[in-house]
Parts: C-alpha cells; structure tokens; sequence
C-alpha cells in the first residue's frame, strides 16, 4: 500500500513567473520557499518525508528536501511532466505501488486531502483546479504505463491518458486542492484568508 508522494519544482528564484509583475524577485522567491515548506510538511504527514521525491534543477530545492528527509532527484530534463516521469521512476524502484503528484502551488491543502486521493479505489484519482481546467493533484499507480500531461487542459487530458491506459479515473472535489495560486488574484485571495 506504500505511495510515494512526488513534488516537482521548478526553482525558487524563478518559480510562479506568472506573478513576475506583481512581486519582486525576492518575494517570489520567499512565495516558493514558504510553498515548498508547506508541501514538505503535508508530505511529512502524508506519505512520510521518507516516501517523498522532489525534483528540482534548483540545487537549493533540493537541499531543503535532503534536510527534511525526503530524497531530492536533480532534474534532468527541463519542464514539468519529465520531472514527474523521473520521480515515477524513483517511486517504482522504491516498489511503491502508487505516486500522488503534488504541485508545490496548493497553499491551503492538508494531509486529509491528500488520504481522500490516495484512498480512493485502484485507477487513477484527479483533483482539478477550480476553474475545471488544470490538474491540481494526482495519483497514478507505478504499474501503468501512464504520460503525464500537465499543462493547458490538463484535466482532461489526464481523464483522456487515463482512458488509454486502461484506468477509471476518480474526480476527487476538494476545495483546499482546487485552489491554487497562478494570478495576483489568487494571491491576494490567499493573503486574505489570514
């Protein structure tokens, strides 16, 4: 029953460029280490920090992750889905039975969020953004062959990859995993709940 959590990022300084305009370089850099901590401390939750893969070409990132006790997987390829790719690698020869791919960018999520997409029945468990059209979360068993398709339309393109690899695809609704911080709206949303 063992699933390995895998956290993709890109770097601290250049993280959440869609926010370049809105914060300085600094802050941005401060938003990505306070979301990594954020998503390490879920992780240590939930799997373990001992279960838990980050990759990064960032050797800061990765450094924060060896300090915490997950393992930290330089990235090799530059972009999202191989970062992923990598850490399902990793997650298979850990001979865990499944990865629960969680964004960095998830601000208010909890552990409890994370069971309701591990405990879901085999196949694949999708957690949308709130618009309906991003992949905010996700948990696809090690045995499939499976393409990660993070990007526009990345819901529906996952629900599809799913259908080709042969899975049910579970929709788990979950408001503390749809929101995630993308525009200077969501952030100023964010800083208002406290």
């Amino acid at each position: 029953m063992k699933i390995n959590a895998v956290i993709p990022v890109k770097s601290l300084a250049h993280g959440k460029t869609r926010l370049a305009g809105f914060l300085d370089d600094a802050d941005r850099a401060a938003l990505n280490a306070s979301l990594l901590d954020h998503a390490l401390d879920l992780a240590e939750v939930f799997p373990g920090l001992s279960n838990t893969i980050v990759v990064s070409a960032d050797k800061r990132v990765l450094e924060i992750a060896k300090s915490r006790g997950a393992l930290g997987l330089r990235e090799t390829n530059s972009g999202l889905n191989p970062a992923i790719e990598l850490g399902m690698t990793a997650a298979r020869n850990n001979r865990a039975r499944a990865i629960l791919v969680l964004p960095t960018d998830l601000p208010i999520a909890t552990a409890e969020d994370l069971l309701a997409l591990a405990v879901s029945p085999a196949g694949m468990t999708i957690a949308a953004d709130r618009r309906g059209f991003g992949t905010n979360a996700l948990c696809v068993p090690t045995s499939e062959d499976f393409t990660f398709r993070f990007g526009d339309d990345s819901f529906v393109a996952h629900l599809e990859e799913a259908q080709l690899s042969g899975l049910s695809a579970h929709i788990v609704h979950r408001p503390n995993l749809s929101f995630d911080i993308d525009t200077p709206d969501d952030y100023r949303h964010w800083k208002a709940m406290h």
